[in-house]
């Protein structure tokens, strides 16, 4: 009578942790380009904001309201174009 197996052997080990790496490695590119759309597509949103402020100061000729704080651009704030972010905040 053979006696019931009661655990893995070494092969299939080795087997599943080369299965896994292959996985790792086809994965891992992918996943970093997904990061780097996401980034640039949070970058187009956040400018989104600033070109409608740079957009609507052209068309009033007068300071818009916007905030440009570390990255992210929000209207609160008298601007004119010419520094942080491609526009004075003040």
């Amino acid at each position: 009578m053979k006696k019931s197996q009661t655990s893995f052997a070494l092969i299939e080990l080795m087997v599943v942790v080369a299965i896994v790496g292959i996985l790792a490695a086809v994965a891992l590119p992918a996943y970093k380009d997904y990061v780097t759309r996401a980034q640039v597509s949070e970058g187009l949103v956040l400018a989104n904001g600033l070109k409608t402020a740079i957009t609507e100061t052209f068309a009033v000729k007068r300071p818009t309201d916007y905030r440009c704080d570390k990255g992210s651009c929000s209207h609160m704030g008298s601007a004119w174009l010419g520094s942080d972010c491609g526009a004075t905040s003040t």
